[in-house]
Order: C-alpha cells, then structure tokens, then sequence
C-alpha cells in the first residue's frame, strides 16, 4: 500500500513537473518567436490567395473559350458557370487556410510568454481557435450563394473574415507591447492581405 501511494505521488510530479517545464521565455525571445510565427502565417495565406487567384483566372480564360459573350444567353451560362467555379475555387481556398492556421496555433500554444504578455497571448490563441472554429459556417455560406457578386458579399462579410479581423487586431495589440517595451520587431498582422 505504501509503495502504491509513493508511486502515485511520483507519478504526480512527474506530471507537474511535465506540464511546467517549459520555460518562460524573455520579452525578447517571445517576440522573435512570435515574429517567426507570424511571418509563416502570412506567408502561408498570400500563397493560398495566390493560387486561388491564379487558379480563378485560368478558369475565366478557359470559360471565355469558344463562347459569345455579345449573346446574351451565352453570356447567362458564361455566368453561371463562373459562380460555379469561384465557389468551387472560394471553399478549396478556405479548405486551405486551416492549416496553416492550426500550425500557428500549435506553435503559440507551445510558447511559455513572459507573465505581462499573457493576457494578450492567450487571446491571440482565443482568435486563432475561433477563426478554425467558423471555417465550417463560412464553406457553408459559401455553397448557398447565387452569383458572383453574392458570393463576393457573403465571404467578406462571413464568420470567417470577422474572426480574421479579430486575430488582426490581437497581432497589431501585441505589436503594441513590443512597441511599448521598446523592442525592435514588426509582426506580419496582415494574415496574407496586401
């Protein structure tokens, strides 16, 4: 019985110990962390919307071929094939944005952020979860449009941009700390946008 109980109790702190191991890392350290994460993140998302883009325009190209676009029933089937394909090409594109996502997640969930900066951390990682949580909704408003012009309103108004905007605004309020304690960083906040 004694040995079980020294057993429990070292496996206790074993997992104390575990859970407490990382390191607080310096000011310094977190925003060259956070810089690195910020840069993969933005990155990640201006290859996604290049390629949708590219991916969108070849499309286009190959949808104009052999049609009249003077005629105004070709026109209609030109339309209606293009909102088609750019939903088709909008949910990929969203499809795509998880990932990256979840990788920077994972890397701000692993840092150790100095006491005075946590607040604001763990509400970047609080924006980051809800911007993976609403990609659903948004594939799903996506689906239901008409047109292209719909589909242009519904993404930008969509769960997905409102919860960008918020991890935005964590990123810029944290380039706000490094601003304040006078360190020398710029984050990447645009998430991919120009």
């Amino acid at each position: 019985m004694l040995i079980g109980r020294r057993l429990a109790v070292l496996v206790a702190v074993m997992l104390v110990a575990g859970a407490c191991s990382g390191s607080t890392l310096t000011a310094n350290e977190y925003f060259d962390q956070i810089d690195t994460l910020t840069e993969e993140l933005d990155q990640s998302m201006v290859d996604l919307g290049a390629t949708y883009a590219a991916d969108l325009n070849t499309s286009i190209d190959t949808l104009r071929l052999d049609r009249d676009l003077s005629d105004p029933a070709e026109l209609a089937g030109f339309m209606s094939d293009l909102t088609d394909t750019a939903i088709a090409k909008t949910v990929v594109w969203l499809d795509g944005t998880e990932e990256p996502l979840r990788a920077f997640l994972a890397g701000m969930e692993d840092m150790s952020p100095p006491e005075d900066v946590r607040v604001a951390h763990d509400t970047m990682i609080t924006a980051t979860q809800n911007a993976i949580a609403v990609l659903p909704d948004t594939t799903a408003q996506v689906r239901t449009v008409s047109t292209a012009v719909d589909l242009a309103v519904v993404v930008e108004n969509s769960p997905f941009a409102e919860a960008t905007s918020n991890l935005q605004n964590t990123c810029l309020a944290l380039q706000t700390i490094a601003g304040d304690k006078e360190i020398d960083v710029q984050l990447n906040c645009g998430l991919g946008s120009s």
